[in-house]
């Protein structure tokens, strides 16, 4: 596989590159940035493979969790389809396979020093390296992440230890992928860690760029996966400022997570190519549809005060002024409060667990939405919305009818399928002011 960086930091504003060459569909192209199918188990969440042709009929890398797949490895090995992309159903999409899910993240506590205890379907399984590389063989992915320890804490030396041990890890996986015969047109992928230590993460991304290794994964972000979507934008920006500049440019680079529209500007913003898509998966299984606005500036101007609406979404301005806006060059979002703050999760007024839609999102479990028989969004293209309203949805969502979350994995895909366009569009043009994005809440929601 290969990575051809096509537009290099426009203005501050992040990179352009294309993924081509894969070994085993020669033909495929993806432009980054970009984000991955999450698949669990080799399935899109929600998704058949012929409701996936409803999103989006290009293909997409397939992001699957190693713990989810494992215990497929010997029947794979025993097909004829020799690819664990053509033993899904899915030979057209390329698959990366990651050591953690991300919507699954389990806390680590090696009582063995070369060995990793992984979270699967059987409960915990140690994998020694000679094991795992054995297993990803057997599997036989397009790219895969290298086995490593992944380990929430605060103690410096424990961080210390860890990352001594992920560096052995990937010694010892690049001293076995170089023998495969299997493995030789495989992808291989570093996982840069450290915790919240800068110095750490500088040292571990100076020592993985210098290994013989495709990509690098910025990995340990966040220890809790509901809270992903929360972290920090400063200390985002503490992380990448301390590891990006150390790894080569001519080298792909991704993170994984239920991360902001917010956050993701600021990842593209420093240079992160690649990503996931459990953010809108995460968002279908809440019962909660994408919102958030990208516009467009007319070329004769560029100013917001010329703007034309890419997506459909009504927009509340002033004079063509929005004052919660990001536009792309920006390093941080000002978000107004929620309209619709502290709602009961059930839409009733009892003790029950209060939930804070996000500015991002529309809580379509609200009571408002009952008798709202207008789509998620207007003029939006999705399936969902060309075929279905807010009030049919809530219904579905009241009645716990799973259909709700495949309507609405379809709208929160297609949103970020436009989404992820819109920033390559607005890289291309080299002009950081030629698109905004507004995460506010609105009257329309």
């Amino acid at each position: 596989m290969k990575f051809t960086v096509t537009g290099k930091h426009v203005s501050q504003m992040g990179r352009l590159g294309i993924l081509s060459e894969f070994s085993r569909i020669p033909e495929a192209q993806f432009e980054t940035p970009t984000f991955m199918l999450y698949a669990r188990g080799g399935v899109v969440t929600h998704l058949t493979y012929e409701t996936l042709q409803q999103v989006n009929t290009d293909s997409c890398i397939l992001q699957i969790p190693f713990p989810s797949i494992s215990i497929m490895k010997d029947a794979v090995q025993q097909s004829n389809q020799q690819f664990l992309s053509n033993f899904i159903g899915m030979k057209e999409y390329p698959s990366y396979v990651c050591l953690h899910d991300p919507l699954n993240l389990a806390l680590q506590k090696n009582k063995r020093k070369m060995e990793v205890a992984l979270k699967g379907r059987r409960g915990n399984e140690n994998h020694t390296v000679e094991k795992f590389i054995s297993s990803i063989e057997s599997l036989a992915p397009d790219m895969y992440q290298v086995l490593t320890q992944l380990e929430f804490t605060n103690k410096p030396k424990r961080n210390q230890i860890i990352l001594g041990r992920s560096i052995q890890f990937l010694d010892n996986c690049l001293s076995l992928h170089k023998k495969s015969e299997v493995l030789k047109n495989t992808s291989v992928i570093a996982a840069i860690q450290g915790g919240s230590d800068l110095s750490l993460r500088k040292e571990c991304a100076v020592q993985c760029a210098s290994r013989d290794v495709h990509g690098f994964l910025i990995d340990g972000l966040c220890p809790e996966e509901d809270t992903t979507e929360d972290v920090d934008s400063d200390f985002v920006k503490a992380v990448l400022e301390n590891t990006v500049p150390h790894l080569p440019p001519d080298k792909y680079r991704l993170v994984q997570g239920s991360w902001s529209p917010m956050n993701i500007v600021t990842f593209i913003h420093h240079g992160i190519d690649l990503f996931d898509s459990s953010l809108p998966l995460t968002l279908a299984e809440r019962g909660c549809a994408f919102t958030f606005q990208y516009v467009k500036h007319s070329q004769e101007n560029s100013s917001p005060n010329h703007v034309s609406f890419t997506n459909g979404i009504h927009a509340h301005h002033t004079n063509g002024v929005d004052s919660d806006k990001h536009s792309i060059d920006q390093a941080e979002l000002i978000l107004s409060d929620s309209s619709d703050t502290k709602v009961k999760s059930n839409g009733k007024s009892d003790g029950d667990t209060l939930y804070t839609p996000r500015p991002y999102e529309m809580w379509l479990q609200h009571p408002r939405y009952e008798s709202d028989f207008t789509p998620v969004l207007s003029q939006c293209e999705c399936y969902t919305c060309r075929n279905h309203t807010r009030a049919y949805i809530h219904h579905l969502i009241s009645v716990k009818e799973m259909l709700a979350s495949v309507l609405l994995s379809i709208h929160n895909l297609h949103h970020y399928f436009k989404f992820f366009k819109t920033i390559r569009e607005s890289l291309l043009s080299g002009d950081s002011n030629s698109y905004t994005f507004h995460f506010r809440d609105s009257e329309d929601r």
